[in-house]
């Protein structure tokens, strides 16, 4: 059974054009990135981590091209940009969409779409007159997806709604905020909706009271 080739999609307005890559890449390295900074709540002996968010994911692959090897006379062998301008296309301007095409690389089982952000030409060997027949492009995609389908992935719990928590042997205050709010400087909140005048000693064990963020922040205004 062949190897199968690795493609690369380019979604345009109109078509998707489908380009086989003429070699397989060696590797390839995708890199997710999360974004935290560190908070000092009132009464903790250290900071505590506050996710802030994700940058987009991206795929870094280097696509090979070679017209040299082929069997046909030297004088007969393809430009090798006849290949590579096909994938630096994709960094042009699609009249119908207003901006450049969404790219999707497949190979196997990975299937990664998102939008060329860079890409990079090396020509490596030439004929006597110059002409290019062997070249590498270093690509770089950056993840696109809709709102909807990065909901269904990631289905928090929101903060906009008043919920019951019972608080687990030594927990504190700032602790659940920073779980139930992302923020451990809303703990006030919480022990205002519970009537709780000593924060340091909170209730083990009995069911508080998280209130909805927004009519609490009606309710400060």
């Amino acid at each position: 059974m062949a190897l199968k080739k690795a493609e690369v999609h380019i979604i345009g307005e109109k078509k998707t054009e489908k380009i086989k890559v003429l070699f397989n890449p060696n590797e390839y390295k995708i890199t997710n990135t999360k974004k935290y900074k560190w908070i000092q709540p009132v009464g903790a002996e250290q900071p505590v981590k506050q996710y802030v968010g994700s940058e987009v994911p991206q795929l870094e692959v280097e696509l090979f091209f070679d017209t040299y090897a082929s069997p046909a006379p030297e004088s007969k062998k393809k430009d090798v940009r006849k290949f590579t301008e096909k994938i630096m296309g994709a960094m042009k301007v699609d009249a119908g969409l207003h901006q450049p095409p969404e790219v999707k690389f497949v190979w196997g089982s990975l299937n990664f779409q998102g939008v060329l952000t860079k890409a990079t030409q090396t020509f490596t060997m030439f004929l006597d007159s110059g002409k290019p027949v062997r070249a590498k492009i270093s690509i770089t995609l950056e993840s696109v997806d809709t709102l909807e389908a990065l909901m269904k992935k990631t289905p928090l719990e929101s903060p906009d709604r008043t919920k019951h928590r019972v608080l687990k042997q030594e927990e504190k205050l700032w602790q659940l905020a920073a779980h139930e709010y992302d923020n451990p400087n809303e703990w006030k909140r919480i022990a205002k909706a519970n009537g709780i005048a000593n924060p340091r000693i909170p209730p083990t064990g009995h069911r508080i009271k998280v209130p909805n963020i927004h009519d609490s922040q009606k309710e400060n205004s």
